[in-house]
C-alpha cells in the first residue's frame, strides 16, 4: 500500500472515530457492562483502532 492509499485510509478512519465515539460516550453507557450489545461494540471498536495501529505501524510498512 502505498504513501496516498494510506494517508487516506488514515482520514477515513479519524472520520469514523467521530461517530463511533460519540455513541461510545452516550449510548454505551447506558447499558449494562456485560450487555451483549455493549461487548459486541467494544470489540468493534477495539479492531478497528487494532486495524489504524497496522496503518501506522512503520515495521510493517516495511514488509
Amino acid at each position: 500500500m502505498g504513501t496516498v492509499p494510506r494517508a487516506v485510509a488514515r482520514i477515513n478512519y479519524r472520520m469514523l472515530r467521530i461517530p463511533l465515539r460519540f455513541v461510545d460516550d452516550t449510548t454505551t453507557r447506558l447499558l449494562g457492562e456485560q450487555v451483549r450489545l455493549r461487548l459486541a461494540y467494544e470489540r468493534l471498536l477495539v479492531d478497528c483502532d487494532r486495524a489504524a495501529a497496522l496503518l501506522d505501524d512503520e515495521k510493517l510498512r516495511r514488509r
